[in-house]
């Protein structure tokens, strides 16, 4: 856990230097829609099955320190909510064996945001876009079943997903994101889209995939409503 730890530390080192020089500090929160690219593998049974949305949710604070009237550089610390959900189906003509499961992967991130931000002129309320990137950490997830037998029977099931080698996926994540925002006074509503870069595999299957990379990749999508506090003007 010694990423974990640096990764704390980096992130109050940056909000206490926020605290002396940002001029903005915010806090936000919101729904994920999160999927990752790519089929996921069945490892017992074999096969191959697309991903689809997974919800989850994020709670993130911010810092912004200005450049200029126009741009200024924002990041921050956010404990996001990542994953996908698929199905999958296999019989065994040994075993007389059939079914189909449901599984839905939560998995935790800490985050660290790096983005430039761009005020677009005034419309009637604050826009602004911005872009840039992330470094995230894995913390923690489950994975859970629900898995219907050829006898209609069915039965629900889950357990941690674990992050690093040997595990189910690797925990250091990172990639692109970019977004748009709106102010309205204090408040703000935000979209963005985040692109990860590594494939979260672990161990490839190379009966499946002899590429090596299943290219299961996080993209998330995010909604945030936020709430600025601003440094009142000295007299």
């Amino acid at each position: 856990m010694r990423y974990l730890k640096f990764l704390i530390f980096s992130t109050a080192l940056l909000l206490l230097t926020s605290s002396l020089l940002a001029q903005r500090f915010a806090i936000k929160a919101g729904l994920n829609a999160a999927n990752v690219t790519g089929d996921m593998i069945d490892r017992q049974w074999g096969g191959s099955f697309p991903t689809n949305y997974q919800m989850g949710f994020h709670v993130e604070t911010t810092v912004a320190f200005p450049i200029s009237d126009v741009f200024f550089i924002q990041s921050g610390l956010k404990y996001n909510g990542k994953g996908h959900r698929h199905y999958s189906q296999a019989t065994n003509a040994f075993l007389a064996i059939s079914y189909v499961s449901e599984v839905e992967a939560r998995l935790h991130y800490l985050d660290i945001p790096l983005t430039i931000n761009i005020r677009i002129p005034k419309i009637g309320c604050e826009t602004y876009v911005f872009g840039g990137g992330y470094f995230g950490v894995g913390l923690h997830g489950e994975k859970n079943f629900t898995t219907t037998f050829s006898n209609r029977t069915s039965e629900e099931s889950d357990r941690k997903a674990q992050f690093g080698d040997g595990g189910d996926y690797k925990r250091m994540d990172y990639g692109g994101l970019f977004g748009v925002g709106m102010h309205f006074g204090a408040l703000f509503i935000e979209v963005s889209y985040a692109i990860g870069l590594p494939d979260l595999t672990t161990t490839p299957d190379y009966a499946v995939n002899p590429t090596d990379e299943n290219n299961n990749r996080n993209r998330l999508l995010s909604l945030s409503l936020g709430y600025r506090f601003q440094k009142k003007s000295k007299k």
